[in-house]
């Protein structure tokens, strides 16, 4: 049985990475099969006039996941999951960034990991208010789950040409010890 607030959670994530896919990483595309036939829509990957929007876009793709994952990792005693992190869900993380080209999921992924290099902002250096536009964009930084570490099954997925994310990337890691022994790990 799900607790209320994960079912909260699983609905609306699966509405917002739903919405992603269809008004931000797809376009509609009409295409005739034949010469007398009505056309067909079909939604085909987006082409983005400015890499360095797709690139920020990609960075906050991937911080929407990391939220996500982290969530999972740290919902306490209970074990919840979310339905988008399934590989066999429609719109799972995989599908999702498999619609970004390859070159700027791999800027993306460099961007990530410069800024978990850099000394974080105090509070009184960020403004209140900031203007995201073409000359100043903002890019996600800091992740927090585990599965999402550099170098880690997951990261290496989604480097990949073809993006190819390993069931085991996707175990639920936790801090349980039994006895002394190694960590268990829950499996999603």
């Amino acid at each position: 049985p799900y607790h209320t607030g994960c079912v909260q959670l699983n609905k609306h994530m699966t509405t917002a990475a739903m919405l992603i896919a269809q008004d931000m990483l797809t376009v509609e595309e009409q295409q005739q099969q034949h010469s007398n036939e009505s056309f067909k829509t079909k939604s085909v990957p987006r082409t983005w006039i400015y890499s360095s929007n797709a690139v920020a876009f990609g960075t906050w793709l991937l911080g929407f996941f990391d939220s996500l994952l982290y969530w999972e990792e740290t919902s306490g005693e209970s074990v919840h999951f979310v339905e988008i992190l399934s590989p066999s869900h429609k719109h799972y993380m995989g599908r999702l960034f498999a619609l970004l080209p390859h070159e700027v999921r791999l800027q993306a992924l460099d961007k990530v990991l410069e800024s978990q290099h850099k000394p974080s902002d105090t509070v009184s250096d960020v403004p209140l208010i900031q203007c995201i536009n073409q000359t100043s964009l903002s890019y996600f930084g800091l992740v927090r789950s585990k599965r999402l570490d550099a170098g880690g099954l997951l990261w290496m997925g989604l480097k990949k040409p073809k993006v190819s994310i390993p069931e085991m990337a996707l175990v639920i890691p936790t801090q349980e010890v039994n006895d002394g022994d190694e960590p268990t790990i829950r499996s999603s």
